[in-house]
């Protein structure tokens, strides 16, 4: 299709995807720094309960809302969805002070937050087909990695400064409320700007979406990919949501850095910012359109890197420390945006909301196993070494799964016989 058709506007709905998205990733991580300081709040739970009641039910609600948001996508519209999200998560926030200091109170609170967030995370592959030629889906499904990581680095760096102006981690967590009203703003302005190209026979027509579907989802290599995402949002979600504590919590079980001890982990969301928009230049520049390489690239290097945070010959030089989180992260970030591009680039327009949402909610119950296998290795153990072992073990079926992808060359040899 002729590119010229697709509107200058796709980049304010990219630049629009990216804040959103990254509202949805400062959700996910602003309790984590704080975690130390809840327990002191709830002493009656232990460290491991805490991240479960924050992380773990987030990560739960996300996984079963990005599965439905795949149907709301393809039905409502990104636009839309993003509303619900973002009013969803606004309120999360506004409700902290009237009952996030109960364990049931803060547990509702990331329910809501949570089903906010799983259909914007579904929603990259649907505007990378809709508003983005061919060649610059894999690009704009990457800006999601990015935006993922930038909400993270921003809470990182923002939760622990609120903290220390307010003294209060509930009032540190209800300030947030205004970056999901920014998005909101963003996403009404979405609403009356030009249109992508409507669909035509060459994308395809309605009728024809629900066989298109049902074709995909019998195809190995669209469960390779799914499964690919789900191994890595289980290893990049327990990374994401243990680190900080990792960081924070006095020895023996972390390493006794405080709140301000997420700031170690500012570089490894940089880094994965970086990775997320290179991984789909360099897979279409020198890898041709093909993500197989790079995908297993990342699960072997991240498994690598992530090993060696469990020995104290890194943990105890704090540069050391910061290199190894910052590769590990870099590397993390080559998986999913290939695979989310991977589905924008070979299945039709009408069908990538379902095959997103079905892939990012099934990707996120994996990012919910991660949590919930590491905060459980944490409460049994006392300690932060079997969640990384964990993690690294994962990395590694991962890696294995990624030579089920088909490059161009083999697809076209399938489909004729050979």
């Amino acid at each position: 299709m002729n590119e010229n058709i697709y509107p200058k506007f796709r980049w304010f709905v990219l630049l629009t995807m990216l804040i959103v998205t990254s509202t949805t990733s400062l959700s996910l991580i602003s309790p984590a720094p704080l975690i130390g300081e809840m327990i002191k709040s709830m002493p009656y739970l232990s460290a491991g309960q805490v991240t479960g009641m924050t992380m773990g039910v987030f990560n739960f609600f996300v996984a079963v809302a990005a599965l439905l948001g795949g149907i709301l996508l393809d039905k409502l519209g990104f636009v839309k969805v993003y509303l619900i999200g973002l009013v969803l998560i606004t309120a999360g926030y506004l409700l902290i002070p009237i009952i996030g200091t109960t364990f049931w109170g803060m547990i509702f609170i990331r329910f809501l937050q949570g089903f906010g967030t799983g259909p914007v995370m579904g929603a990259a592959a649907n505007i990378a087909a809709s508003y983005f030629p061919l060649k610059e889906r894999s690009i704009a499904t990457g800006v999601q990695g990015f935006a993922v990581s930038f909400g993270i680095a921003v809470g990182l760096i923002l939760v622990p400064k609120l903290f220390a102006a307010t003294g209060s981690w509930q009032s540190a967590l209800t300030y947030l409320a205004a970056v999901g009203i920014i998005g909101l703003v963003m996403t009404i302005i979405v609403i009356f700007g030009p249109k992508p190209p409507a669909i035509t026979d060459e994308r395809i027509k309605e009728e024809h979406s629900a066989a298109e579907f049902k074709a995909a989802i019998t195809k190995p290599v669209t469960w390779f990919a799914i499964f690919c995402i789900f191994a890595m949002s289980w290893v990049y979600q327990a990374f994401n949501d243990m680190t900080p504590g990792y960081m924070a919590l006095d020895a023996p079980v972390g390493l006794g850095k405080g709140p301000a001890g997420a700031g170690l982990l500012v570089g490894a969301q940089l880094s994965f910012m970086v990775g997320s928009i290179l991984c789909g230049i360099i897979c279409e520049k020198v890898f041709k359109g093909n993500p197989k390489i790079l995908v297993s690239i990342g699960f072997l290097l991240g498994a690598f890197f992530t090993l060696l945070i469990k020995f104290q010959f890194i943990t105890s030089n704090e540069g050391a420390l910061i290199t190894v989180l910052t590769l590990a992260s870099f590397f993390f970030a080559f998986v999913n945006p290939l695979c989310m591009g991977y589905i924008a680039k070979n299945y039709p327009q009408k069908i990538t909301g379902k095959l997103g949402g079905l892939a990012m909610g099934i990707g996120i119950f994996g990012g919910t196993a991660g949590v919930s296998a590491g905060a459980a290795a944490l409460h049994t153990t006392g300690l932060y070494q079997m969640s990384i072992t964990i993690m690294c073990i994962v990395c590694m079926v991962g890696f294995f799964l990624s030579f089920g992808l088909k490059t161009q060359k083999e697809k076209v040899a399938e489909s004729e016989g050979l």
